[in-house]
């Protein structure tokens, strides 16, 4: 359906030393940093200070401790350990990404200058662990939209597009650029190691001077592995700085890292290349066995429970601390100090053009504008939408059923008492299905897509406001056709009142009804990550919601402390408003029952379920407004998610 509408994109030939736009010198980076120290509070330190005859500061844990280190350009820098070591903390450390319950500590630099989020956004990409896309995309439209919103304001299309298939070509993705990215047990797509390149393709897109990448390699094979590392090793070559994290590398990628970075319970225990790493252990009378793989070897000698000890050794524990002493007394801990502080003398040049380029883009937080991320996101979300074939499919077909089981079911109603219960019974029925239907349809939409938002924002590729109103819009054309479809199909079946004028009325309710279950759909979603608990969590605010609603249960019976809660209940304005505009100006129901009361017109059918014909105005209003408030409320959960996240 949509190949007739795919771009077709030229394979452009070139020589492979034209790798993803090298770095001009004047615009390469060194980070340092210097004396960091990465602190965690348990969640009960409240509970101890009041109950705990312990000192608070008993209850402080240390992650990583008094940390050095630098990372020049054109190296590759790996962080190594066991698991626990401290590797993953000290990168979110050196990323400005650490958990807010964490308290960071130290000296970070780049050419001289303070770290920052803003300037880290600026100059550098961060590759995560997991592969995050919307997987109904393709390669190349998944490109078109990072490069829209991640590519400087100004950017001409045809410098975009060129950008694009450069990095396309140069990582190896034009193969697959019209396949679709996929997702991972629902949906083929491109495989692991294409995605992983792909992770790399994105935050290249802006040529950034540092890199840093948390475990590339994790979920890979042993030679999509050494691809990768050989791809990372090819950008450091251009004068990039890369800082990553490895889990057990083989010795093969193992000696293409420039530099490495041991780390034992939080401690550096060795920071120099890797041939350096092999001669230092040596002298401390652990060397590498032949023929053994160096990484194994030093992380497993480093992790704080090794059992292959040699009768009569000493504690691991005092086995480690020798080595990180070892280690800080070395020449290798002196020439990482003196590397430190010579940078300061030859990066002064840098240091003045990086903070020219900081002092004009101080005011920008985004690369893209407002109204340009916006456009991006909305093209985005359409094609999602539309590419979910299956799932409109699928939702056309359950409307389409529905009704025309609820039109057989209470089909030719006609206007006499039996009529009275069969015609409220499908309405309410009706509205019911149409909420609940959007609730739990848009509930599994938005945790599904959470992480791909949370990891595209918190890259500053866009705005919280922005990505939630492409949503809103894209999604609206569904939220309106579905009921409009669905009470077109049952309103004559089922005889509702025949007036045309009413079957509108009815339909817009019917469309707002659809609107807010899925504001609230929106605002569970927000809530939590786990479907299961999201789904929970809805059944029981929905229930008293129905109960108040006035159809099931007399609200003028119960006590004033509690009849109040049919004013939050948008089932309550929702039936109310469908029941007028049913009911209202009927004059005569025909009573075949002898020796039985029977309601006369609409208003006393309405004033059975005590409601009024003159509040059908404010019902609307009331929906409409229900509608809002749940959608904001959504949009400020979801910032609440993004500064938790922070």
């Amino acid at each position: 359906m949509f190949s007739r509408f795919k771009k077709k994109h030229p394979k452009v030939e070139k020589s492979r030393s034209t790798v993803s736009s090298a770095v001009e010198p004047e615009d390469q980076v060194t980070y340092t940093w210097k004396a960091v120290n990465v602190t965690s509070y348990p969640r009960s330190r409240l509970v101890n200070m009041v109950f705990s005859k312990k000192k608070y500061q008993d209850t402080v844990k240390h992650i990583v401790m008094n940390v050095n280190g630098i990372a020049k350009p054109g190296e590759l820098l790996a962080l190594m350990g066991a698991s626990g070591a401290g590797k993953s903390t000290l990168l979110n450390s050196l990323t400005c990404r650490s958990s807010r319950k964490l308290l960071v500590t130290g000296q970070f630099q780049v050419n001289g200058l303070p770290v920052d989020n803003k300037m880290l956004s600026f100059i550098s990409a961060y590759v995560e662990q997991e592969d995050v896309f919307l997987g109904n995309l393709t390669v190349m439209e998944h490109m078109e939209f990072a490069a829209k919103v991640v590519m400087s304001r100004g950017t001409r299309k045809k410098t975009r597009m060129d950008r694009v298939d450069d990095l396309l070509d140069d990582l190896n993705l034009t193969k697959c650029q019209d396949t679709r990215i996929g997702i991972a047990g629902k949906k083929k797509g491109i495989s692991g190691g294409e995605k992983k390149r792909l992770a790399f393709a994105t935050g290249l897109l802006n040529n950034p001077a540092l890199l840093f990448c948390d475990e590339p390699t994790s979920g890979l094979d042993s030679f999509m592995s050494k691809n990768v590392v050989t791809m990372m090793k090819r950008l450091a070559n251009q004068g990039r700085t890369i800082i990553t994290t490895i889990h057990q590398p083989s010795s093969e990628i193992y000696y293409l890292f420039d530099k490495v970075m041991f780390l034992s319970e939080g401690k550096v225990a060795f920071l120099g290349t890797p041939q350096d790493a092999q001669s230092f252990f040596a002298s401390l009378g652990a060397p590498c066995p032949p023929n053994f793989n160096p990484a194994d070897y030093f992380i497993t000698r480093l992790a704080t429970k090794y059992e292959d000890r040699e009768p009569g050794a000493p504690p691991q524990t005092q086995f480690l601390q020798s080595v990180i002493d070892a280690f800080d007394k070395s020449k290798y801990s002196q020439h990482v100090m003196d590397d430190i502080d010579e940078s300061k003398q030859m990066i002064e040049n840098r240091k003045l053009r990086l903070s020219f380029k900081m002092d004009i883009t101080k005011h920008l937080r985004y690369q893209q504008s407002w109204w340009g991320q916006f456009k991006a996101l909305l093209k985005r979300s359409f094609l999602d939408t539309m590419k979910s074939r299956e799932l409109v499919t699928w939702k056309f077909i359950q409307t389409i059923v529905v009704a025309f089981l609820f039109g057989i079911l209470y089909w030719n109603q006609d206007n006499d008492q039996d009529s009275v219960m069969n015609i409220n019974g499908a309405i309410f029925i009706s509205v019911v299905n149409l909420c609940l239907q959007n609730v739990f349809s848009v509930i599994h939409v938005f945790i599904d897509e959470l992480p791909v938002f949370l990891r595209e924002h918190l890259n500053g590729m866009y705005r919280v406001d922005a990505y939630y109103l492409s949503k809103t819009i894209v999604e609206l054309p569904l939220l309106i056709l579905l009921p409009v479809v669905y009470i077109c199909i049952m309103y004559y079946m089922v005889k509702f009142n025949v007036d045309w004028r009413r079957f509108l009325w009815h339909a817009l309710v019917l469309v707002i009804l659809s609107n807010i279950g899925t504001s609230f759909g929106y605002f569970i979603g927000m809530c939590t990550d786990d479907l299961a608990f999201a789904l929970n969590l809805a059944t029981p605010i929905i229930i008293p919601l129905l109960l108040f609603s006035g159809y099931m249960l007399n609200l003028d019976t119960m006590t004033k402390w509690l009849s109040w809660l049919r004013y939050i209940s948008w089932f309550y304005y929702t039936i109310e408003a469908i029941l007028v505009v049913q009911w209202e100006g009927v004059k005569d129901i025909k009573c075949s029952r002898p020796f039985t009361t029977c309601p006369q017109n609409g208003t006393v059918v309405l004033g059975m379920f005590s409601y009024k014909e003159e509040n059908f105005e404010f019902d609307l209003y009331m929906m409409l407004a229900t509608l809002v408030i749940l959608r904001l409320l959504a949009l400020a959960l979801l910032h609440v998610r993004v500064i938790l996240k922070e």
